[in-house]
């Protein structure tokens, strides 16, 4: 794309581990080579990631019926942002949890900026767009792109605009974090309700992300919560 950027172990079955049984020297896994459902959210922000587990466990179950592979929680994996892009252009679907801040977040504007390059460079079994947006989310304005957006981003910003805007087009799920289990049901069900049923796993595990200029640019910048090593989840 233009200017490139960004439950306990023991029951959860989708955190791979690296040959010593962790992942990569931070202490997390890496996200396992899979065309899953995946849930980007805030990685610094401990009550981000409580939303993505309240989240999780509304829909696993109901997941698990629609496609195996199951879901993974991007916060209880490691953060490199390579990995985490790979991850974006072969996943089923991508839940991106946007609460307060998640628009100065390196990692979730790299799955966000992921996610609708793949969605409009390939042309089959597109990873699908479901945003979800919860109390506190502030949804960019002019002023953003203007100002923040080139300041955060790890190198040119130019396109990566236009990249985010379309995904703003996408209607998003409100999800009720303080409200009851009721509404935070029926609001899980919608989320569920747009994950492919029909999804072909032999093209996506093969995809090759778009962000071919991901890495070189992050690399010299470690840009905002790139280098985090967020609060795992637990169910």
């Amino acid at each position: 794309f233009p200017g490139g950027p960004p439950a306990p172990a023991a029951a959860d079955s989708n955190k791979a581990q690296g040959p010593d049984g962790g992942g990569d020297g931070n202490g997390l896994p890496p996200i396992p080579v899979k065309s899953m459902v995946l849930i980007s959210s805030m990685p610094t922000s401990d009550e981000a990631t409580a939303s993505a587990c309240i989240l999780n466990s509304k829909i696993r179950e109901e997941v698990m019926r629609v496609a195996e592979e199951g879901v993974c929680l991007l916060v209880d994996h490691d953060p490199d942002l390579d990995g985490i892009t790979d991850a974006v252009a072969r996943a089923r679907a991508v839940i991106v949890l946007l609460t307060a801040g998640s628009m100065e977040s390196v990692p979730q504007l790299a799955t966000i900026v992921e996610l609708m390059s793949t969605v409009t460079s390939v042309d089959a079994s597109p990873p699908q767009v479901i945003p979800v947006n919860t109390p506190g989310f502030v949804f960019p304005d002019a002023a953003y792109y203007e100002a923040v957006l080139p300041r955060i981003w790890p190198g040119s910003a130019d396109g990566v605009a236009a990249i985010i805007q379309s995904f703003f087009k996408r209607i998003a799920v409100f999800l009720a974090t303080n409200a009851s289990d009721g509404v935070l049901d029926t609001q899980a069900r919608e989320v569920v309700s747009r994950i492919p049923r029909t999804f072909d796993t032999k093209i996506s595990i093969g995809r090759v992300k778009s962000s071919a200029s991901l890495r070189a640019d992050a690399a010299g910048d470690g840009g905002g919560d790139g280098g985090f090593n967020g609060p795992l989840c637990e169910i």
